[in-house]
């Protein structure tokens, strides 16, 4: 009795769950779909019938409406781009195994995790992991009120290291040089600030490269890139490219603060037009539409998925500094599905493979079960 129960809590908590993300994606979608003008006229009945033939190995009634937006806003007529609630609720959750996210995408852990790439990630100040202070070499804390009084950067990144997503909980704070405690624009104490979560990373304030500055000089805009290893062949392949624009007086460069996407095209130029949220295209101009370090990026990106055995599809978002190195500020295991607005279809030439693929496999579920 009390494994039927079980089983049937499960069951229950899964189909909330598949339903919180489709009224989600369906919610953004209809919001885009009044900023973009859908032609009815290539986008017809057939083409319609022929899509959700396509998605309808993986879902009994896959909805066209993301079809339907991204072929308009790119102008591109392609049954490849896939339906935003599958990607995450069930294409996500096979391709990538969610037991092992906490520790993939914890903040704190990257040095630990990617040694060879350690110095790549912004340099650390100290950490707060499951409760407790270290520095940043993972050395205990004995007073952390010391500590911060013996910071000298004037301005310090404060991030949650766990459970982030489009750019939400990182902030900037500054220094008071007369009391030499850390405030947030808003007022908000540092000291304050880390009694409210048990996983945080403080980190040393990182500058860009003068090719990003001309994007948005306000905040450190990343290159999101994203990988598919392929369920045939395991090679890795580049799959998309954008920059992410910070929205202009904004810290951060995602789009639910008001910041836009660029499409990096395959041969390394950079779109003459940004996308936001919504759907809305706004003009971008600059004098060089070459990404800089392009060739060196997409290595990068591939060098790390090579050396991951858990997930089949990574998130990047790098940057370049100052110094012009190629720097990594995140790698994230959840994809954003609405960037195929973007750059187009998710996995391209290796759409067939990843049905047939997610057709015959089952994901994974992390959540609590009451008992």
């Amino acid at each position: 009795m009390i494994k039927f129960i079980k089983k049937l809590i499960i069951k229950i908590f899964l189909l909330i769950y598949k339903h919180h993300f489709i009224r989600a994606h369906l919610s953004l979608a209809y919001k885009m779909k009044k900023n973009i003008s859908i032609d009815k006229n290539i986008i017809t009945k057939e083409v319609i019938k022929s899509y959700k033939n396509k998605w309808g190995k993986l879902d009994s009634k896959p909805n066209s409406i993301y079809f339907q937006l991204y072929s308009s806003l790119r102008g591109e007529i392609d049954i490849n781009y896939v339906p935003d609630d599958l990607y995450r609720y069930k294409i996500e959750k096979i391709l990538n195994n969610a037991i092992y996210h906490s520790f993939f995408e914890n903040k704190n852990l990257y040095e630990l995790r990617l040694p060879d790439y350690k110095d790549l990630f912004p340099e650390a100040i100290f950490r707060k992991i499951n409760g407790v202070f270290y520095d940043k070499e993972y050395h205990f804390i004995y007073n952390i009120n010391s500590f911060i009084n013996s910071i000298s950067d004037n301005e310090i990144v404060v991030k949650k290291a766990l459970e982030t997503g489009g750019g939400l909980d990182v902030y900037l704070f500054k220094k008071c040089l007369q009391s030499g405690n850390y405030y947030r624009d808003d007022g908000m104490d540092l000291i304050q600030f880390l009694n409210f979560s048990k996983d945080i990373i403080i980190q040393k304030k990182v500058c860009q490269c003068q090719f990003m500055n001309n994007i948005n000089p306000s905040s450190i805009n990343t290159i999101r890139v994203v990988t598919y290893k392929s369920v045939d062949n395991n090679k890795v392949y580049i799959m998309q490219m954008l920059i992410k624009k910070g929205k202009f007086g904004s810290f951060v460069d995602n789009r639910t603060s008001g910041g836009s996407f660029i499409e990096v095209k395959k041969d390394g130029k950079i779109n003459n037009y940004s996308i936001d949220k919504y759907g809305i295209k706004y003009p971008f101009y600059m004098n060089d539409y070459n990404l800089p370090l392009y060739d060196k990026i997409k290595s990068l990106a591939i060098d790390i998925a090579e050396k991951d055995f858990i997930n089949r599809q990574l998130s990047y978002d790098l940057f370049i500094d100052d110094n012009m190195n190629i720097r990594i500020m995140e790698i994230n295991y959840s994809i954003s599905p609405a960037i195929q607005g973007v750059c187009g279809p998710a996995f391209g030439r290796f759409t067939d493979e990843v049905i047939e693929y997610c057709n015959k496999e089952s994901g994974s579920f992390v959540f609590d079960i009451p008992y």
